[in-house]
């Protein structure tokens, strides 16, 4: 992975390029506005269906926003050709929100030619770097030429009855993941490294944002409910509570930490599942909250929200574990934390089957906190790296064989 990972900076030295333009922002918002109405689809057709067609919407539409997200990581580009062309992107992206709340596979062919026209922005940004910068000249036409190639056969899968067409969906993306595995990788790095700081402050601005169109999303149930009542109270309490400790999990330990070096590019796929984790557990908890009072949970929905928040400690555990450094804030305590809010959600899953939905939701929050509670608890001045970056493990100290024969004897 190391070679893979030689286009990432390693400490974010390019300080020029830390600066997050506001067009990037308008980006992520625009990309959330695409994930409501793919989550509004999910949320009535929950099932194995629904959850198969909102998870390959969500990988499509994070495929494109991170294409972007990492050429704007390789450059500081925020005049107005390179503003055009985003907003070209982002019409592409809102575009593909409203084919997603209508249903996926309904205009399969109309997916491919907005997809392909996002896709075909970020070839046409490579292209202009390419004509503004000439060091960088080279590579970046490279990635103009691949990306490019990708949009076409995503255009092309458009005339091409299915089942065809998803086998020219997977050759695009496969021609776009070649386009930088193909290169010499020390030119990439020479030339158009990525800043790691920055790149990790987006994907925190990202989680962020899916953290809050979460929290969103429940309270889209509650005002469905006559008024403010006590099991609202505890229902938006309980909400918080799965909020704030996913929350707590990645910005106590993830965001600004120091990544392992050859993980870089680990450390960003990771994040998919992840996202997509935090985005469904909004729609998990949003059916819930709407139902009336003394009712009980309906099986399908608290198996959906058990599943949906073991998911998201789980990928914080993989990142924690495979993505930092061991000597970074927590170390692997911290993803060791995660997996106990996991065990303690499968438990409530078991015991809060066929309860009250008060009782249900609140007993499966207690799961997530009591975990970040000790943790607190454990290390109550923690604080994460302000800047990220990418560095080696440090070696542990190993004992001379003398001391080793001196305590054996």
């Amino acid at each position: 992975m190391v070679e893979l990972d030689s286009d990432f900076g390693h400490d974010g030295e390019n300080a020029e390029r830390s600066d997050i333009p506001w067009i990037e922002l308008f980006i992520d918002l625009v990309f959330i506005a695409a994930l409501i109405q793919a989550g509004d689809r999910l949320l009535h057709n929950l099932g194995v269906a629904g959850l198969a067609e909102f998870t390959v919407f969500f990988a499509l539409a994070w495929w494109a926003w991170n294409g972007v997200t990492l050429h704007f990581a390789r450059r500081n580009a925020d005049h107005i050709a390179a503003r055009l062309i985003v907003f070209i992107f982002v019409f592409a992206i809102a575009s593909l929100g409203v084919l997603a709340g209508r249903g996926l596979m309904v205009q399969t062919a109309a997916f491919a030619l907005f997809y392909a026209l996002a896709r075909f922005s970020v070839a046409i940004l490579y292209a202009d770097l390419a004509y503004r910068d000439k060091p960088s000249r080279r590579v970046a036409f490279h990635f103009a030429v691949g990306f490019g190639l990708g949009a076409l056969l995503w255009a092309v899968s458009a005339w091409i009855g299915e089942p065809w067409r998803y086998a020219f969906w997977g050759l695009a993306i496969a021609a776009e993941i070649a386009t930088g595995w193909l290169q010499n990788q020390e030119k990439i790095k020479k030339h158009l490294s990525l800043d790691a700081s920055r790149l990790s402050e987006r994907y925190g601005q990202l989680t962020l944002i899916v953290l809050g169109e979460s929290f969103i999303k429940m309270t889209a149930g509650l005002v469905q409910d006559a008024g403010i009542t006590l099991q609202s109270a505890v229902f938006s309490l309980s909400a918080l509570i799965f909020i704030a400790s996913v929350f707590w999990a990645y910005f106590g330990d993830i965001a600004g930490t120091t990544i392992r070096e050859g993980r870089a590019r680990l450390w960003t796929y990771l994040h998919l599942p992840l996202l997509m984790s935090i985005a469904a557990l909004g729609v998990a908890l949003s059916p819930i909250v709407a139902q009336e009072a003394g009712q009980p949970v309906k099986s399908e929905h608290h198996t959906f929200l058990h599943i949906t928040a073991m998911a998201a400690f789980f990928w914080v555990a993989m990142i924690d574990f495979f993505g930092r450094t061991s000597d970074a804030a927590g170390g692997y305590v911290a993803g060791i934390a995660r997996l106990a809010s996991m065990a303690f959600l499968g438990a409530s899953w078991f015991l809060g089957e066929g309860l009250d939905a008060t009782l249900s939701v609140g007993i499966a929050a207690l799961a997530c906190a009591l975990p970040v509670i000790a943790e607190a608890i454990w290390r109550p001045n923690a604080e994460t790296a302000p800047r990220a970056s990418v560095e080696k493990e440090k070696p542990k100290p190993r004992k001379s064989s003398a001391v080793r024969s001196r305590k054996m004897g």
